[in-house]
C-alpha cells in the first residue's frame, strides 16, 4: 500500500486535479494510518465530482475518512 500510495504521489505532483487518484490516496491513507491528510484528498476529489454518482462514490470516501479521524457523526451527515 505504502509503494501505491508514492506512486500516486507522483501522478498526482504531475496532475493535482486527478480526482481518481485522489480518491484512491484518501483510502490508502486512511489505511495506512493518516487520516488528516485522507480526508483533505476526499475534499479535494469531492469538489471534482462531474455527476451523481460520482459525488456519492466520492462521498463515500469522505465518510472513511471522517470515522478515521473519530469524527462518527459527520461520517453519518455525509
Amino acid at each position: 500500500a505504502f509503494e501505491r500510495a508514492v506512486e500516486l504521489d507522483r501522478v498526482l505532483a504531475e496532475a493535482p486535479g486527478d480526482a481518481l487518484a485522489l480518491q484512491e490516496r484518501s483510502s490508502l491513507r486512511v489505511a495506512l494510518g493518516d487520516p488528516q491528510p485522507a480526508l483533505a484528498d476526499a475534499e479535494q476529489a469531492l469538489q471534482a465530482a462531474e455527476s451523481g454518482t460520482e459525488r456519492a462514490v466520492r462521498l463515500q470516501f469522505l465518510a472513511q475518512a471522517q470515522r478515521a479521524l473519530g469524527r462518527s457523526e459527520q461520517a453519518l451527515d455525509t
